[in-house]
């Protein structure tokens, strides 16, 4: 059962509805309680500073936080705005991720994230933006389902594509169809990774592997164009 926790107090949902319920039943006849707020249509309960993790085997993935949660169901929880912060096996943080909104499933821990997507690598200086993006728990990846730029070195290489998945570490990125603009040192430099814009490629590109020799702007693509790269 995932934790959640409200301010201070953990709390897991099922203790939610009891301290719920006790607080009720503390009200004297004499002071009856506060009319509460009108919960927005299709939602069943609302919590405010929530976070709560993600497992499996016993191990940490990520820490998940919100200022808001909207319990759709018990399945479906809206959290606004969401922040997801991911560790690798040793318990070392590697990503943060941040956007607008985070749609958690909480039977598989699965979560749809929208609006103003960024997630910055926190032990290099690497960045990926883009709108919508899918983490599956049981696959221990993202999946970016909207147009994507990835920044490295501090802006000086950049990469963009329509759709890619990755790691949550970014350490193997696959890149669907990347639409050039790649750059790297001087304007017009192919980047290290990808051959230069131009130049023929297969669907997919993965980041991350050593790479042929990159090829400019006017030469002739190898057929080794597309295939792994660091």
């Amino acid at each position: 059962m995932n934790t959640w926790a409200v301010g201070r107090t953990a709390v897991s949902c099922a203790a939610m509805v009891v301290l719920v319920a006790m607080a009720a039943g503390c009200a004297t006849d004499e002071s009856a309680p506060a009319q509460p707020d009108a919960l927005p249509e299709g939602i069943d309960q609302v919590m405010y500073g929530v976070r709560t993790h993600i497992t499996r085997d016993g191990i940490r993935r990520a820490r998940v936080e919100a200022d808001t949660a909207e319990f759709v169901t018990d399945d479906e929880i809206h959290m606004r705005p969401v922040t997801m912060h991911f560790f690798d096996e040793k318990g070392v943080a590697t990503t943060r991720l941040e956007a607008t909104l985070g749609i958690f499933h909480a039977v598989e821990q699965d979560m749809d994230i929208e609006g103003s997507v960024v997630m910055w690598n926190l032990l290099r200086d690497e960045r990926l933006e883009t709108e919508r993006m899918r983490y599956v728990h049981e696959e221990n990846r993202m999946y970016c389902q909207t147009a994507w730029t990835l920044y490295r070195d501090g802006g000086g290489s950049v990469m963009r594509g329509d759709t890619c998945s990755s790691d949550p570490a970014m350490d193997s990125l696959r890149a669907n169809v990347p639409l050039g603009d790649i750059r790297s040192g001087e304007p017009g430099t192919a980047a290290p990774h990808l051959a230069a814009p131009g130049t023929a490629a297969r669907d997919t590109a993965e980041v991350g592997a050593a790479a042929p020799d990159t090829v400019g702007p006017d030469t002739a693509a190898p057929d080794t164009t597309g295939t792994d790269a660091s």
